[in-house]
């Protein structure tokens, strides 16, 4: 079992961890709650009752999680998008081939190495890189309103200028 799970920690949405779009928020904590569930089937030892439904749910939820993602990222012009699709690529193929893979393992088995997987790799992009890419398209937002207001003073300042000859 992973780090996290070993030490007993639950799988648990922060609002720390939300990006600002409720949709989009609203998935990620659906991915938590099914990492938490899976966690909580190991704990009971009740994984073959949850992990064929998370393997049959998983490979949908991100295609559908991931394409959400990237239109957000559009709207609010990430400067980070093309980046963040080619790492939705790695982890969309990640997830067919690994939920593929552990079809064939027994329930406890498979419920691991998921939980795992959901942890090292889809969780921690939630709060890693997807926060990264809302911050810098943020921060580009703020660079050029500045970038605009400095502009639109000087152009006042030019423009009472020619207005009055000088």
């Amino acid at each position: 079992m992973s780090a996290l799970a070993d030490s007993g920690a639950t799988f648990r949405w922060q609002q720390e961890y939300a990006i600002g779009d409720a949709q989009i928020d609203a998935q990620h904590e659906e991915l938590f709650e099914l990492a938490r569930l899976l966690e909580a089937s190991l704990r009971q030892n009740k994984s073959s009752s949850v992990i064929q439904p998370a393997l049959s749910a998983i490979p949908l939820l991100v295609h559908v999680h991931f394409r959400d993602e990237e239109a957000f990222f559009e709207r609010i012009g990430s400067p980070l998008l093309t980046q963040h699709k080619a790492l939705h690529v790695r982890i969309a193929e990640e997830a067919l081939w690994l939920t593929n893979a552990l079809r064939q393992q027994p329930p406890a088995i498979a419920a691991v190495r998921l939980l795992d997987w959901l942890e090292t790799q889809l969780l921690v992009h939630i709060v890693n890189a997807d926060r990264i890419a809302v911050a810098t398209a943020h921060r580009q937002d703020d660079a050029e309103v500045s970038e605009r207001q400095g502009g639109a003073r000087k152009g006042r300042v030019d423009f009472s200028r020619d207005r009055d000859g000088g």
